[in-house]
């Protein structure tokens, strides 16, 4: 690591779902903790430049727990989680949940270094639940919180993922793939089209997703065998029976890209998430 231009780096494990994130900083370990541990200066960094932050509370204190929600264009997105071990300017270990997928929990550590001069070495760690679920954790942050994004050179290729980082609209996310996988993706944006009539695109956390009266249907990504779709919850009995050939985790269904797009039940799954996210929200 370059440490005049405090880069920060992103690794990934090959042997187990977990992110690490190393970044040094210009001050000293007891204000970086505060960054992380004051809740109205944890507000003024935390999330996409783009969006807002209202912090509900956030109690950084071994035993305490923290809420917040980070909106943006009408799409709000609430996270909580639980603070299992803090030492000021030390450590701090904590649970994180999205609370769009709420069986979804990573498990994170902060560890503050003091490496002199004035100077702290933050290393955080991220355990999740998958290795889908860490590579589109790592898609989604490595390109707005890095400098450069590094793999172990062992890491297995089939892991790697395709998700392009380009867009600001659906269009020129799309138009940044090759040719076979941009018809694939046109392909699946009509069949959800036509179940959700009045439905919207956006890009949100670098990837599409399918907005319906304000509130988010779901969100879909292209990868390099695959296109994903998240969240995905249970589902009843008889649309999950359908769906499970396609689970790749409890939260995301995965087609394969060299299968046809399987329209009908992408019709139904898509408007079933709509009633139930509008069930939600009324």
């Amino acid at each position: 690591m370059n440490t005049s231009t405090n880069q920060t780096e992103i690794t990934v494990d090959a042997t187990v779902p977990l992110v690490r994130i190393t970044r040094e900083f210009d001050a000293p370990p007891e204000k970086v903790f505060r960054a992380h541990s004051d809740p109205a200066l944890f507000a003024l960094w935390n999330g996409p430049r783009d969006t807002r932050m209202t912090v509900d509370h956030h109690d950084c204190r071994t035993g305490g727990s923290c809420r917040y929600v980070i909106a943006s264009g009408g799409f709000d997105a609430g996270f909580h989680g639980s603070f299992h071990d803090v030492r000021p300017g030390e450590l701090i270990v904590q649970t994180f949940t999205f609370e769009g997928v709420p069986d979804g929990v990573a498990l994170e550590k902060l560890i503050f270094e003091d490496i002199g001069n004035g100077r702290t070495r933050l290393v955080g760690t991220s355990l999740v639940d998958s290795f889908e679920n860490r590579d589109a954790f790592v898609a989604r942050h490595g390109e707005r919180r890095a400098r450069r994004l590094r793999a172990p050179r062992r890491a297995p290729r089939r892991r790697r993922c395709l998700m392009s980082h380009k867009g600001r609209t659906v269009d020129e996310y799309v138009s940044s793939f090759p040719a076979p996988v941009q018809d694939i993706l046109h392909e699946l944006r009509r069949t959800i089209r036509t179940a959700l009539p009045g439905m919207e695109e956006t890009i949100r956390y670098d990837m599409p997703a399918v907005m319906l009266n304000g509130a988010y249907v779901v969100h879909y990504a292209a990868w390099k065998h695959h296109i994903g779709l998240y969240p995905i919850p249970a589902l009843d009995t008889e649309l999950e029976q359908e769906v499970s050939p396609y689970r790749a985790a409890k939260d995301t269904m995965r087609i394969p890209l060299r299968e046809p797009i399987p329209h009908d039940l992408l019709g139904r799954l898509v408007t079933a998430l709509a009633k139930e996210r509008a069930h939600m929200d009324g």
